[in-house]
């Protein structure tokens, strides 16, 4: 007789909290539902209530993953991966496997689209023009950069004033043209002497100096463009303008870099030299060090 009320006590506890997971779950409180029909399966196992707590369980779940589509691909993935583990036989097994691949295929989708945003911008990035950001908007309206992009668009012409600014930096790179242009020549002379000892030390040293003059003027020009850019001007003609003047000394530069290959090779001792000579015949088949090179790879 004991048992006999203890079991249908139970029944009816049993019963009154699917009544309250069932009232709860219509009112929307889901949360709330989901821990009672979680309870009910622990407490309860191998009852109707159980298996019919477990279905309420699934469609949670299911009709969850469903709606975090709205704001996640991934969100919804997740849940529906989920939802697969628990319920492989499940009443919405079938859509949730449906839903599962169709989001796998959206989120790839994704991911393309997002690769070629953030190429496109940093592409237009570089060219800085207003068509190009016109561009980049029409393909990507709502892409990564399209705040930049909404003030690119509108760039305005740089001022009478602006260009001035500019062109009284300019020189400094046109002083060292010349420079740059004799510095070219007189190195040709000594490779051909085969001066190496004077070309690694005070050719070196006045060469080092010179292009880092050369580097610093251009440097200049190229913040004072960057800095107009910043503030919304259209410097596409500016920056033809800087790379047209500050462009004659790009031969010193490899010049120079051949010599500190050298140096560097020559002030390593023994084996341990080798690879850098080999890596400098390689760089440099013409190059002023090329006899020392030779002879230390015998």
């Amino acid at each position: 007789m004991l048992l006999f009320i203890s079991m249908f006590l139970a029944c009816q506890n049993e019963l009154a909290e699917m009544t309250r997971a069932n009232e709860l779950l219509d009112k929307e409180k889901k949360l709330e539902a989901l821990r009672i029909y979680e309870d009910v399966k622990r407490r309860y196992p191998d009852t109707q209530d159980a298996k019919s707590a477990d279905e309420r369980i699934e469609r949670i779940y299911n009709n969850a993953a469903k709606s975090a589509q709205k704001e996640s691909l991934q969100n919804a993935l997740k849940i529906t991966q989920v939802q697969l583990q628990r319920w492989p036989r499940g009443l919405y097994a079938a859509e949730a496997s449906n839903r599962k691949s169709a989001l796998e295929d959206a989120i790839k989708e994704d991911e393309r689209l997002l690769r070629e945003d953030r190429k496109l911008c940093e592409e237009t990035k570089k060219i800085r023009t207003v068509e190009a950001w016109q561009t980049y908007l029409a393909s990507f309206p709502t892409g990564i950069c399209h705040e930049e992009g909404q003030k690119k668009v509108r760039l305005r012409p740089a001022e009478e004033e602006e260009i001035a600014s500019l062109r009284e930096i300019l020189p400094r790179c046109t002083e060292m043209i010349e420079e740059c242009k004799r510095l070219s020549g007189r190195y040709e002379d000594l490779r051909a002497k085969n001066e190496v000892s004077y070309l690694q030390s005070t050719f070196y040293d006045y060469l080092s100096i010179r292009v880092e003059q050369f580097v610093l003027a251009k440097q200049e020009g190229e913040a004072f463009v960057e800095s107009l850019y910043q503030n919304d001007v259209d410097t596409v003609s500016l920056i033809a303008e800087l790379n047209q003047t500050c462009s004659g000394c790009s031969e010193n530069m490899l010049q120079l870099k051949e010599l500190q290959a050298c140096k560097e090779a020559m002030a390593t001792e023994g084996d341990a030299s080798k690879p850098l000579w080999e890596s400098y015949l390689n760089d440099f088949p013409d190059g002023s060090c090329q006899r020392i090179a030779k002879d230390k790879l015998r």
